[in-house]
Order: structure tokens, then C-alpha cells, then sequence
């Protein structure tokens, strides 16, 4: 999904959550730059994706998802030893 589209789905509390590192580079930190800005604006995109993808997740689909994450963890932990 483009940037663009998400950035047009957002909820009001996201958008203002989206647009809060522009209110604090101008009201705070003017000197930031705006390269802090528009990464600080992909992380909080990133989040939100996140977060809504895993709302749609039904329980069992997060147990199950949870528990290969956790299997594939176990696996790196085995290697490391």
C-alpha cells in the first residue's frame, strides 16, 4: 500500500498522532531537520500498519503466528550456543 493511501484511511487520532513530530520540530525544535521529521512520520506509518494488521487477525490466528515466531526464536537461540 502507497503511502498516499494509508495516509488517506487514517483515523483522526492517527492523523494527529502522523502529524505530531511536524508540531514539535515547529513549535520546539526548529532546527530539526526535515529528513527527523519524515522518518519519524514512516515510523508512526509503520506502527499503524501494524497495528491494524494484527487487529484483524483473529485470536487463533495470533496464537498461531505467535507461537512460529517464538519456534523460529528458539531456532536462533539453539544456533547461538
Amino acid at each position: 500500500m502507497e503511502k498516499e493511501d494509508i495516509i488517506t484511511t487514517l483515523t483522526d487520532e492517527e492523523r494527529e498522532l502522523y502529524n505530531s513530530p511536524l508540531k514539535i520540530a515547529q513549535q520546539f525544535e526548529p532546527s530539526l531537520p526535515q529528513s527527523w521529521v519524515e522518518q519519524q512520520q514512516r515510523a508512526i506509518l509503520q506502527g499503524i500498519i501494524i497495528r491494524r494488521y494484527n487487529e484483524s487477525l483473529t485470536e487463533q490466528e495470533a496464537f498461531k503466528q505467535a507461537k512460529a515466531q517464538a519456534l523460529k526464536i528458539a531456532k536462533l537461540l539453539r544456533k547461538e550456543k
